[in-house]
């Protein structure tokens, strides 16, 4: 009786210790996964500044552009004009500016 109260408290403490190890490495998964998440989000601060630059710098552009053609001039120059705006008015497009909208809006004033 005594060795299978042994062997039994022997599988218990190795349940045991399986257990402790399996949430151990579960709580370094989530520590590493929170340190990825916050290195993440670090960087998206600046980039969010940098893509608001470009923006207003397209947007600027844009108006630049809008207002040479309505100022009018020969045939060839108003073309090439019209393809440096539509080229800027795609990359404002792509980089989805329209998010911005307000804040593009304020820094023209």
């Amino acid at each position: 009786m005594a060795s299978a109260r042994k062997r039994w408290d022997a599988a218990a403490a190795d349940v045991r210790c399986v257990g402790f190890q399996d949430n151990t490495l579960a709580m370094h998964r989530i520590l590493v996964l929170l340190i990825i998440l916050v290195a993440t989000q670090a960087d998206a601060a600046p980039q969010k500044d940098h893509d608001l630059e470009r923006c207003i710098y397209l947007n600027s552009k844009i108006e630049h552009y809008t207002r040479l053609r309505r100022g009018g001039g020969a045939a060839g120059r108003m073309e090439r004009w019209r393809q440096s705006r539509a080229r800027y008015e795609e990359e404002f497009r792509d980089r989805r500016c329209h998010r911005f909208g307000r804040k593009l809006r304020s820094k023209k004033r």
